[in-house]
């Protein structure tokens, strides 16, 4: 984990200076309780969004010079703020597996499809959730936060890990796939090729060296290489990325969030000096 919030474009994230107010976090559930056509009521959650408040007093000149040049969107791209009190940096709903299409967060297949399944013998004893990768061709992925990435911290390892199991011995591989300036670099890097133990929790780690020189942001997933009858199943539960450089226990996602400026004000108590209240917002 890093001891310190970062906050900035990808390639460039810079810790806030330090402050003397408690930060406000806040986590907001898009949907929640309805009540149907029939008269009952369902509970129909869409997705999860973080929003932070920061009060920085007496900041330098070039502290605030780059706050208000993101503010202000003068640096292009993909702009992120690292919680330190979360160290799974995928998104909340990769955490827990839950499928959602090529949206930033969750699980996409581009193969076969996933379901968000419940598995009483996980492999963690907070989450009672999984993935069920089915209908999968050879050579095909199970991509963890898309379009969603996690930005690369100069001279930090980062570690994904996953726990794979299948009833059949089916082959994966682990793979990272690197961005620069917000572009694909076209390449992957694989895991060795692991054959699962049937019906057995597999954890399966890939680490990437932290240099913004060659890729500014990540994203993660698992390949299946083949193996296994026709209908075969893999369930995929409790991914984390992490600061790290080997896999610690998994906890909920959430520290890494794509983020943007909501509001920025200013006070400047004497000069040349400038107090800053700032509300960032997951987008």
């Amino acid at each position: 984990m890093i001891p310190e919030w970062l906050f900035g474009p990808a390639g460039d994230l810079r810790p806030l200076p330090p402050m003397e107010m408690d930060v406000v976090n806040a986590i907001d559930r898009f949907g929640g309780i309805h009540t149907a056509i029939s008269g009952g009521r369902t509970v129909d959650v869409l997705g999860y969004k973080a929003r932070y408040g920061f009060e920085l007093n007496h900041i330098e000149p070039d502290e605030y010079a780059h706050l208000e040049a993101v503010f202000t969107r003068q640096i292009p791209g993909n702009t992120y703020l690292i919680d330190p009190l979360r160290k799974n940096l995928l998104s909340r709903e990769a955490s827990s597996s839950k499928p959602s299409g090529t949206s930033t967060a969750g699980v996409f297949t581009t193969s076969g499809s996933a379901t968000w399944i419940r598995v009483l013998d996980g492999p963690v004893s907070w989450s009672q959730r999984a993935a069920q990768w089915s209908g999968m061709l050879a050579g095909t992925r199970l991509h963890l936060d898309y379009q969603g990435r996690i930005p690369v911290v100069q001279a930090r390892d980062m570690t994904f890990s996953v726990y794979v199991r299948s009833a059949e011995a089916v082959t994966v591989t682990g793979f990272s796939q690197p961005y620069l300036n917000g572009t694909w670099l076209g390449t992957r890097s694989y895991t060795a090729a692991a054959t699962l133990v049937p019906n057995t929790w597999t954890r399966i780690q890939i680490t990437v060296p932290g240099d913004v020189s060659v890729s500014d942001e990540l994203h993660f997933g698992i390949q299946y290489e083949g193996g296994g009858s026709v209908g075969v199943t893999i369930q995929v539960a409790s991914a984390q990325a992490e600061f790290s450089s080997e896999p610690t226990e998994p906890v909920i996602g959430g520290g890494s969030i794509r983020a943007g400026i909501e509001t920025m004000e200013t006070v400047s108590p004497y000069y040349p000096y400038q107090s800053v209240i700032l509300k960032i917002l997951e987008v």
